[in-house]
């Protein structure tokens, strides 16, 4: 009996401990770095978070906030200190994977939105690449950016007809105050569309299991 339990407790100590990917929730780039798998919202994997800063005005990981958006279309909703005025610039970039989890529908469009402004000055925009990561395709990568007019507002740029299961995401934020003005980006937001939604797909497969287990009960 003891040989037993030894040999349980070595194949447990030699057996590597895999974490599974937890609920997206509220909270800062640092905080999403540190989601070791990932995590996920509704039936889509964000992973993989980097933010770097190179601006004369640089900003933090603690100091950028996330909020996960629920649906239909899931994605993460940025706020952080993205503005300036006299000398400052403030350029950041943050990337991160997103992807879908086991038997979902693929992501067939990405969305970014956001509320920019300026005082005419002044100026603020947001690029973001998408790099098509499986399947490959071609084109391998899609842009997407929204940028102030004259007086702010909100704006949004999107790109649909995709059929992919991961994508990696870079946004660049730039804010210049062109020295005598003001700019900002007040806050940005980036979903993704698929094609059935998350909860046709679960009812249509729910639908299927039926009657396949329906047909096998008539043999």
């Amino acid at each position: 009996m003891a040989l037993k339990f030894f040999v349980i407790a070595v194949l447990a100590a030699l057996t590597p401990i895999y974490a599974s990917p937890v609920a997206c929730a509220p909270g800062t780039v640092a905080d999403f770095i540190a989601y070791t798998d990932g995590c996920f919202i509704g039936d889509k994997l964000f992973e993989d978070f980097n933010l770097t800063s190179v601006g004369t005005k640089t900003i933090g990981e603690t100091e950028v906030n996330i909020t996960p958006i629920t649906g239909p279309d899931v994605g993460l909703f940025f706020t952080g200190p993205f503005n300036a005025t006299g000398l400052e610039t403030v350029d950041t970039s943050i990337a991160f994977t997103v992807s879908t989890l086991s038997g979902m529908p693929t992501i067939t469009g990405s969305k970014l939105q956001g509320v920019l402004a300026s005082d005419g000055i002044g100026g603020a925009a947001v690029d973001e690449v998408g790099l098509i990561l499986n399947p490959i395709s071609v084109p391998p990568a899609f842009d997407l950016r929204i940028a102030t007019g004259p007086t702010g507002g909100l704006f949004n740029d999107q790109i649909s007809g995709l059929s992919v299961q991961k994508i990696r995401i870079t946004k660049d934020v730039f804010v210049t105050a062109n020295v005598v003005g003001s700019g900002a980006v007040e806050n940005f937001q980036n979903t993704f569309q698929q094609v059935p939604e998350p909860a046709t797909f679960i009812l249509m497969s729910s639908a299927f299991g039926l009657l396949i287990a329906a047909r096998r009960r008539r043999r």
